[in-house]
């Protein structure tokens, strides 16, 4: 079933509702699963870097594949299908990664369990991702639809944090608690969310007017201008945040003075993130997609630079007013860059009958996590050659170090992603 016009609430929110257990995942991975198998279970931190990092590669190859399978898939439902193929996967591999059976952990065990949540979830990603360009073909109703669905993002992170503060409260501290918690969190929402979004989001039946050609036919758009400037954009978005994030801790702390109060910025980032999506997507329905994250990603490199100010004020207001700055623009450059990629997908299959959607979302996820990779491989090893040392005591030079790389390589980033959208893509959601 596609869409033209508008898409009604309920099937708007119920297909955003699978992004909260999507994100939860993410956050849930990155935040708890490194403490708790390194702290917690007494394996060597670098081993479960590596783990993870090698899991990491893997995707290389597995994010395309898995996109041409949802292209090429015969089901009645083009997308449906994959979201309860990856359910079992998903409740499989939590459990292990999350609840770990402490006779089995070692290095074999942490890669198993964290491979086999990679393939769940790319398989749900991707097809999400794809599923939305089925339920709204129309530019600006996509656009909408993945606003809203970045807003479930946030949700997600929200209700990730939010399950390991009660745990905390009622069962006490610890990193075992935490991840437990956020675990807990993930197979009831992966659960609810599948059944809601099942139910009451429409999808895409299966038509005989798309041909499953050899992938060297789809060259033609996976070369074309305006999807290789939207890749190269999410890779310098993500470059550009994932730096200044893996800096975050150490900024609060050594800058600002409010390490102790880190979670709290937290909250006030994701706060602004929130009201951000609000203005972002007023903003796309006025200028489209395009020139609305170019200027997205302006504003953001302008925020960023703005942490000079901040960081020679030095307060706990300034603080709290560079985490609201910043967190207004935290949604807007994944929203708008997989609004593009949809519209850029559809405007391909209408015009040539060949089903790309599935591929288009996979190259995007590669290229997403490729800029993550990047930013987390070069920015602290960047720091710790420059002399920055986290269990030193702050001084002017190990504030000038991270406020230095922590603002040069976000607006840097940004920048160029400003500029590569702006001459490598072309408006009206053409593929060319």
């Amino acid at each position: 079933m596609k869409t033209e016009g508008k898409v009604g609430g309920v099937a708007m929110t119920a297909y955003c509702a699978y992004a909260v257990p999507l994100t939860a995942v993410t956050v849930a991975t990155l935040s708890f699963v490194p403490p708790l198998y390194s702290q917690g279970l007494g394996l060597p931190l670098a081993t479960v870097g590596a783990i993870l990092f090698a899991v990491r590669l893997i995707d290389i190859i597995l994010d395309p594949l898995i996109g041409l399978a949802i292209d090429r898939s015969h089901f009645k439902q083009q997308h449906k299908p994959w979201i309860w193929i990856a359910l079992p996967v998903f409740l499989t591999a939590i459990t292990l990664l999350f609840f770990p059976v402490k006779a089995l952990v070692g290095a074999p065990y942490l890669f198993i369990a964290a491979m086999l949540t990679s393939a769940a979830y790319t398989t749900a990603l991707i097809a999400h991702q794809a599923w939305a360009a089925a339920i709204a073909t129309e530019p600006r109703t996509l656009s909408k639809l993945f606003g809203w669905r970045e807003i479930a993002v946030i949700l997600g992170i929200f209700g990730t944090f939010g399950a390991t503060a009660v745990a905390e409260q009622i069962v006490g501290p610890g990193i075992a608690v935490k991840a437990a918690a956020a675990g807990g969190f993930i197979l009831v929402a992966i659960v609810v969310s599948t059944l809601i979004t099942s139910l009451f989001a429409p999808d895409e039946r299966r038509t005989e007017r798309y041909s499953h050609e050899p992938l060297s036919k789809h060259r033609d758009f996976l070369l074309s201008r305006g999807f290789v400037g939207v890749c190269l954009g999410i890779l310098l978005l993500n470059l550009g945040w994932v730096s200044a994030s893996v800096l975050g801790f150490f900024l609060a702390e050594q800058a600002f003075g409010m390490g102790g109060r880190y979670a709290l910025g937290q909250v006030v980032f994701f706060l602004a993130g929130g009201l951000g999506m609000v203005i972002w997507m007023k903003l796309a329905a006025r200028l489209g997609d395009k020139r609305t994250l170019i200027v997205a990603s302006l504003y953001t490199a302008a925020a960023f630079l703005c942490l000079f100010l901040w960081g020679r004020i030095g307060t706990s207001g300034a603080y709290f007013a560079y985490m609201a700055s910043v967190g207004l623009a935290f949604g807007s450059g994944p929203y708008l860059v997989r609004s593009l990629v949809g519209a850029q997908a559809n405007a391909y299959e209408a015009q040539t009958g060949r089903r790309v959607r599935g591929m288009a979302f996979s190259v995007v996820t590669l290229f997403d996590k490729v800029g993550t990779g990047m930013a987390a491989g070069v920015v602290l090893p960047l720091v710790a050659w420059l002399g920055f040392n986290p269990t030193a005591q702050a001084t002017a030079h190990s504030i000038g170090i991270l406020l230095t790389v922590g603002i040069t390589v976000p607006v840097v980033s940004l920048c160029l992603m400003a500029l590569t959208l702006r001459l490598g893509s072309r408006p009206g959601g053409t593929f060319e």
